[in-house]
């Protein structure tokens, strides 16, 4: 076709088929050359490669770099100047699927078996694992250090309050937070 893959218009006919022809195993096209595939490819054929070709970039493109297009438009006055700009930018597979292969899930497996749908079930996993190996170093910390430790201090979430502990359990308001908040309510225009 003399051009490059990025110049090929989805809308021709003839360029879609050049692609497909391209990225077509040779077994399944018998060795065939251009002109006699471009004769023989049907409709349902084109679709189906279509599809697969559709699908394997969509993959790929899961492992590659963010694009500048993609990354998120922050207005610069808005944010503080000690916030990392990185955390606005979309997460990608290849982040995801990193963290998880160090957590212990088979490597083989997420490349090359495990589907997108998979993955939330996954992190899921992870996630309990994690707060598990969190919570026995914490339990087995306490217990070497509680013959060290003031009476104040009965149990294991008194030591160490994970962030997901704290979750369901009312907020308690002091006895200041009350004062404050009846002397705000109980103003008059002249104060």
């Amino acid at each position: 076709m003399n051009k490059p893959f990025y110049e090929l218009d989805p809308a021709v006919e003839l360029d879609i088929i050049a692609l497909m022809y391209t990225t077509t195993d040779e077994h399944t096209i018998d060795n065939s050359t251009f002109e006699i595939f471009q004769q023989v490819a049907d409709k349902k054929v084109c679709a189906d490669l279509s599809r697969a070709i559709t699908r394997y970039f969509t993959y790929i493109n899961q492992f590659s770099k963010a694009t500048e297009s993609e990354k998120e438009e922050v207005d610069p006055l808005a944010l503080d100047k000690t916030e990392d700009k990185t955390e606005n930018a979309s997460v990608r597979i290849s982040e995801i699927v990193t963290g998880l292969i160090f957590e212990g899930v088979d490597a083989t497996y997420l490349l090359n078996e495990a589907d997108i749908c998979d993955l939330p079930m996954l992190c899921k996993g992870a996630e309990m694992k994690m707060r598990r190996d969190k919570e026995d170093s914490r339990l087995w910390t306490f217990l070497m250090l509680r013959p060290y430790m003031d009476d104040s201090v009965k149990k294991v979430t008194d030591f160490y309050p994970f962030p997901w502990e704290d979750e369901g359990k009312p907020v308690v308001v002091t006895d200041d937070d009350l004062a404050m908040a009846e002397a705000l309510l109980t103003t008059t225009k002249e104060d």
